[in-house]
């Protein structure tokens, strides 16, 4: 059985090509979000409880983190598309149950401060209308 070659976050976002000098940070943060969405621990652990120390092998960021090894701009695209159309449509479901009822409120609003408009303009013009015979 062979053993499995782990990296410390920074070794593995410079095997990425990640540049700078937070990039093991910034790879640590996605790894942590991806343990959030999975619900479980994806990255090993060494050190303290003042300092820990996450690990990581290339396996284990193909599989869990397989959107940073995309080769061209269209399998960005197809693998996004999915998520672009849930929340799309949990969009619409908001303007539905909570904007939809409230333009119709204006609406109404609008439609009775327009008729209250006309009346008071003809009322005006029957007033100017005595003022002149």
């Amino acid at each position: 059985m062979t053993r499995r070659k782990y990296m410390s976050a920074d070794a593995a976002a410079a095997w990425l090509g990640w540049v700078g000098s937070h990039r093991g940070e910034r790879l640590v943060r996605i790894m942590l979000g991806k343990e959030k969405l999975y619900g479980r621990q994806i990255m090993a652990r060494a050190g303290g409880p003042k300092k820990t120390c996450y690990l990581l092998t290339r396996p284990m960021l193909e599989r869990y983190c397989s959107e940073l090894f995309l080769k061209t701009p269209d399998e960005l695209v197809n693998r996004l598309r999915p998520a672009l159309e849930r929340l799309e449509g949990r969009v619409e479901a908001i303007v539905d149950e909570r904007l939809a009822p409230q333009l119709e409120e204006l609406r109404v609003a609008d439609d009775l401060q327009a008729q209250a408009i006309e009346n008071v303009e003809r009322r005006v013009a029957r007033l100017e209308g005595r003022r002149r015979g």
